[in-house]
């Protein structure tokens, strides 16, 4: 309560005094805070709520709508989360009892006609579905049949073409024995490098042939897969004919340094290593032994060469050129 003798001035500034609280202040603003606070109502005010706020005091109407979540146990919330994570540890809650209805037995009676037609539906269903699978392995077995018929020919003409068509080919030892070398090869494998003018050597050697004499026929270009005749078999194993290639391929190197001795006698110049001749007796030498490069990449690439060149139909047995 202010009065007269509460007031007290210092410096023309009046101040505010609460005897109940021995609050003093100098501004009328702060007073008024003061007079709200929740001490002072609790020394002022008999029915002190014990929920009072400092912002605020709220009527029970207006806390009955913020608590509006109310637990079965009593207890009330603001929030529906609050009611959620309160409502699984209250042990008050009494459990909603689960009520069954037990189904009653109809006494539906199927008549006799409805019976059969029902029966007889099953049945031409069944009869539909059979049809129905009977058709569909019936489609599913005609390509089979197909694809076996050619697989079977494919394999028949192979055989036929290599075993008697080819009976009289020539073994690929005794191919490369009879190759006769150029000195244009020797030049070639200079210009071209060795990969190049390697396979140039052995595909001219079996263009040279007829086709049911040459010892190396392809059915595969795109894989590679050649047949090559040794010891008067067929062979078509991939580690055997990259073995025999190679073998082949040494071979004709040794032709090559015979072939060699023969150009430096009719080109004396290549012993002069600044001329044109000695330029081009070094490149020679340097391809012909395949010193550059991989010796298996070089050997695969040749296979590939000769495969391009070798590729036969085995539907007609007759060689892609």
């Amino acid at each position: 309560m202010l009065t007269d003798a509460n007031k007290k001035t210092s410096k023309n500034i009046e101040k505010f005094y609460c005897e109940k609280c021995d609050f003093k202040c100098s501004k009328k603003g702060d007073y008024s805070r003061h007079l709200t606070t929740r001490k002072h109502i609790k020394l002022t005010d008999a029915n002190f709520d014990a929920n009072f706020t400092k912002k605020k005091l709220t009527s029970k109407t207006e806390n009955d709508d913020l608590n509006k979540f109310v637990c079965e146990c009593g207890s009330s919330f603001s929030h529906k989360s609050s009611l959620s994570r309160h409502k699984k540890i209250c042990l008050d809650i009494t459990p909603i009892p689960v009520t069954t209805t037990e189904s009653k037995p109809t006494n539906d009676i199927i008549s006799v006609d409805q019976f059969v037609d029902v029966v007889n539906k099953c049945v031409k269903l069944s009869e539909d579905n059979q049809a129905l699978t009977k058709k569909v392995i019936e489609l599913a077995e005609k390509p089979n049949v197909v694809n076996n018929t050619q697989n079977v020919n494919t394999v028949f003409n192979l055989n036929v073409f290599l075993n008697e068509n080819c009976k009289d080919a020539l073994n690929l030892t005794d191919f490369v024995k009879n190759l006769k070398l150029q000195l244009e090869d020797l030049e070639n494998m200079g210009k071209l490098g060795f990969v190049d003018g390697m396979s140039n050597i052995i595909i001219k050697g079996l263009e040279e042939l007829d086709i049911e004499k040459r010892p190396i026929h392809c059915t595969d270009s795109r894989r590679d897969v050649l047949y090559i005749k040794e010891n008067d078999t067929w062979e078509k194993d991939k580690s055997v004919t990259t073995e025999k290639i190679s073998s082949a391929m040494e071979d004709i190197k040794k032709k090559n340094v015979v072939q060699m001795k023969e150009w430096v006698e009719k080109y004396p110049a290549a012993k002069n290593g600044g001329s044109q001749k000695g330029d081009e007796y070094h490149k020679i030498v340097s391809n012909m032994f395949g010193c550059n490069g991989d010796p298996d990449k070089n050997t695969k690439k040749i296979i590939k060469n000769i495969a391009r060149h070798t590729s036969i139909n085995k539907g007609s047995g007759k060689e892609i050129k």
